[in-house]
């Protein structure tokens, strides 16, 4: 049933795109309105995608290093893949390709952003990160991706777990971007295998001889590659490590004031790990809500504006105008509580308020 139906909208998504001369600005719009009208979600469930994906198979399906993301289909144009999300999230990010994706189970919190380029390095772009608007994806839902910073989003699944499927034109410009707040944006694709051969040995020196680390960190301050500045620190924030404060004046007296975004997006980092650590401890979609809702808010109408967006009302139903001002009153008590009279190391800090709901 999984094949034929893929078979089938394959060949729906050939002949539309045929149609158009199989131009990639067409791609997006095209492939959200053939997506839609085959109702993925009313054919396939996660349960049948995971069976299809299991059994031994002949034909080429591709492959996908991105963990939770199964090829189920490849052809000489575009790809097919189901997307299965648990207690991890996608934090803000872009696409080198165009296509659309399908929710097919679950309820989804996903933000779109704007990014402000300031300056652009190799691998890294340094400006301004911010949320645009936010939405509750449901079952069936169908969301054009247009390659590059024109689609901007991040998403946080509330029920576990998540699947989606995805429709990617093969024909792709630059890699993806993933972005940090308040203003980093870090490009696929840089890690090559003499900056892995570094970073394995900067990891080995970290867990051996801490002086040896940070004298490499000094090193590499000196050298003014902030790229791998960035990659050396993130690796070592996310195995645990909380950079002395010597470390981080290394850093800004080598690296200037970019050096505030990397240590920024460090901090955004870290949040992360924070929060889906939550998720796996807390199961319940709304307080998943909730979660999704502080993570992804820096300000209080941004906070406002987000608890109103997941209001889950009746899974089956519409929203319930009674549920969204409860949250909404809910939000307010939290702005008043962690916004309006913030504490002087919290103030400023991106998205402090998810770091205050992690106390709760």
């Amino acid at each position: 049933m999984v094949e034929r139906f893929l078979r089938s909208l394959a060949r729906d998504l050939d002949r539309a795109w045929s149609a158009r001369g199989w131009a990639e600005r067409e791609l997006p719009s095209l492939a959200r309105d053939v997506v839609a009208t085959s109702r993925p979600s009313d054919a396939l469930d996660g349960a049948a995608l995971l069976r299809f994906a299991a059994a031994p198979h002949t034909e080429r399906r591709g492959s996908h290093p991105a963990k939770g993301v199964l090829p189920l289909f490849t052809g000489q144009r575009f790809d097919l893949f189901a997307h299965f999300w648990v207690d991890d999230f996608a934090t803000p990010h872009d696409h080198g390709w165009a296509g659309a994706f399908h929710v097919i189970e679950g309820r989804s919190v996903n933000g779109q952003y704007r990014f402000t380029p300031r300056e652009r390095t190799r691998g890294l772009d340094f400006g301004a990160l911010g949320r645009t608007s936010i939405a509750l994806r449901r079952r069936g839902d169908t969301v054009a991706v247009r390659p590059s910073a024109d689609f901007i989003h991040s998403v946080l699944y509330l029920d576990r777990p998540g699947v989606a499927l995805s429709v990617r034109g093969r024909s792709r410009g630059r890699g993806s971007v993933t972005y940090f707040r308040p203003g980093l944006g870090l490009g696929q694709g840089v890690i090559d295998d003499a900056t892995t051969c570094r970073l394995q040995a900067l990891e080995i020196a970290r867990a051996v001889d801490e002086g040896l680390f940070v004298e490499n960190l000094r090193a590499i301050f000196a050298s003014g590659d902030r790229l791998m500045a960035f990659l050396a620190l993130s690796d070592a924030v996310q195995a645990g490590w909380a950079p002395p404060q010597e470390v981080l004046d290394a850093g800004e007296g080598r690296l200037g004031p970019s050096f505030a975004a990397l240590v920024g997006a460090l901090d955004d980092l870290s949040l992360y790990q924070e929060v889906a650590e939550l998720r796996g401890e807390h199961r319940d979609p709304k307080t998943r809500a909730l979660l999704a809702a502080l993570y992804l808010s820096d300000a209080p109408d941004e906070l406002r504006e987000a608890l109103a967006a997941v209001d889950l009302g009746d899974p089956s139903g519409p929203s319930d105008p009674a549920a969204t001002a409860l949250w909404t009153r809910v939000g307010e008590g939290l702005v008043r509580l962690f916004v309006d009279e913030p504490d002087e190391d919290d103030e400023g800090h991106p998205s402090f308020l998810a770091y205050s709901a992690g106390q709760l």
